[in-house]
């Protein structure tokens, strides 16, 4: 079934902004000068990804479309393995989420070429985003909470409440802002639905101009 007409959005959690870098010793201080070593080396440049069908795979691969450039996108097991292979020298660029980079652009081992999201962000105020750059691109990851399409209105009410009281308390807070997951003003109800229902279509989209749709079985 279709999670999102199955289910009954309660509220957002957490929100995962991403943003691609490069490891410091790469000569390429812009997205721009990512862009044109990947263009003069058609096939041999590798960006990592923290999973396939996820958003920032689409993203990924829009500006490289949109670019007109061949790149190998590669697949691993979350953001741990994104950052172990930018670190290692084994992918030239990443796209994950600030919480898996930002102590390492802070310390100057990696260095953020764009952000992902509507705006920049903090660890490195001076680089900007796909949109200032000119790609009709945004897109965030997000954790949300949500409950069967039966919930009672008055329990989704209760549950929306104790978890907001909770986003509210000082350790949750800290945790939640070291990983880049902190949102002050998170959706509830009917916006986080109406948002998600906005951003499925808009992401389907992207992937059938890019071809990467999975062919279902009749």
């Amino acid at each position: 079934p279709d999670l999102l007409e199955a289910t009954a959005a309660l509220m957002l959690v957490g929100r995962q902004r991403i943003g691609i870098v490069t490891h410091s010793d790469t000569p390429h201080r812009t997205l721009k000068e990512f862009i044109e070593y990947a263009r003069k080396n058609p096939g041999k440049v590798s960006i990592g990804i923290p999973g396939l069908g996820t958003k920032v795979e689409v993203i990924t691969r829009a500006i490289a479309m949109h670019e007109k450039i061949d790149v190998n996108v590669v697949a691993f097991q979350g953001d741990a393995g994104v950052m172990t292979n930018v670190l290692g020298g084994h992918v030239a660029a990443g796209s994950f989420a600030v919480g898996g980079w930002a102590s390492h652009v802070r310390s100057g081992t990696m260095r953020l070429l764009a952000s992902f999201e509507d705006d920049r962000f903090d660890v490195a105020p001076g680089v900007p985003t796909l949109v200032e750059l000119g790609y009709p691109l945004t897109g965030a990851a997000i954790q949300y909470l949500y409950g069967p399409r039966s919930l009672p209105p008055a329990a989704a009410r209760r549950i929306v409440a104790a978890f907001t009281e909770a986003s509210r308390s000082q350790a949750y807070v800290e945790v939640a802002t070291q990983n880049g997951l902190y949102d002050k003003n998170p959706l509830v109800g009917e916006a986080l639905d109406t948002f998600l229902l906005k951003d499925r279509a808009a992401n389907a989209e992207l992937v059938e101009k890019l071809g990467v749709g999975l062919k279902r079985k009749p």
